[in-house]
């Protein structure tokens, strides 16, 4: 089960810019406690924030199909 919810994370990177930007500001913790991870895979995820940079997950976010991502409100 615990892959299944990393696997659901990092689809949600990609397709959520809300999401995205409360993972990589660190504001995602209780939200993350939801999932059914392991501590292994928390600290892995946790560690991961500072090595992606939102423009790489954005970029990704470009190549798949719009229909398919969360829309985001720009202010």
């Amino acid at each position: 089960m615990s892959q299944a919810s990393v696997e659901q994370i990092l689809g949600r990177l990609l397709t959520d810019g809300v999401f995205r930007q409360r993972f990589l500001t660190g504001r995602l913790e209780t939200e993350l406690a939801r999932y059914s991870l392991t501590e292994t895979e928390l600290r892995a995820l946790q560690a991961s924030r500072s090595a992606l940079r939102s423009e790489q997950l954005e970029s990704l976010e470009l190549l798949i199909d719009p229909s398919i991502c969360r829309a985001t409100i720009q202010s």
